[in-house]
């Protein structure tokens, strides 16, 4: 049982890693998580000359929220290990895009998703929000094109139609470096 008012698990889990320059980034890419995540490479980076490595698994998200990410990471004076692992879905896919070394492990999957709007305010507010989002795609296309060596509106047209890339059509696309060998499984007898 844990103590009362201990951290959970999880943020002692992540404590450790980020310890050691893993990043774990996980779930609906938000304001918290991205500040999280920005804050942790920017602590690798004072610590170590070592790579910091990122463990990406993010289903949605929001591209103001990834754009932080991206430029945290191009901002870094250390080198950046990204590895996709399930499924790396919208604005995530930036994070991915813009680092040193992107490898994804074989089962996983890249899509090309903008993120659905829940807006609420008046004309006047909805226009501001929708115009702010609309320039965070943009910059979030332009840097994806620029980091894939991509045609900008190929990048644009991929994120309309929610492309969807398995390992090797996105070594392909460019948009990641290697794809990580499948570990062999357990043999029958070596189960207990």
């Amino acid at each position: 049982m844990a103590e009362e008012g201990a951290p959970p698990v999880w943020a002692l889990l992540q404590e450790e890693l980020s310890a050691r320059g893993m990043i774990l980034i996980q779930g609906h890419l938000d304001h918290q998580l991205a500040t999280r995540a920005a804050a942790q490479l920017m602590e690798c980076d004072a610590v170590s000359d070592a790579p910091a490595r990122i463990h990406l698994f993010t289903s949605s998200g929001e591209f103001g929220c990834a754009l932080t990410l991206m430029d945290t990471i191009t901002a870094l004076g250390i080198p950046t290990e990204v590895t996709a692992v399930g499924a790396v879905q919208g604005p995530g896919l930036g994070v991915l895009a813009v680092a040193d070394r992107r490898v994804a492990t074989p089962n996983c999957r890249l899509a090309f998703a903008a993120p659905r709007l829940q807006l609420d305010g008046d004309l006047t507010e909805l226009t501001g929000l929708l115009d702010a989002e609309l320039r965070d795609q943009q910059r979030w296309t332009e840097q994806v094109a620029q980091a894939t060596g991509r045609p900008l509106e190929l990048v644009e047209a991929d994120l309309a139609t929610a492309l969807t890339l398995a390992p090797e059509a996105a070594l392909r696309y460019r948009l990641i470096d290697e794809v990580l060998a499948a570990s062999p499984g357990p043999s029958r007898g070596s189960l207990r």
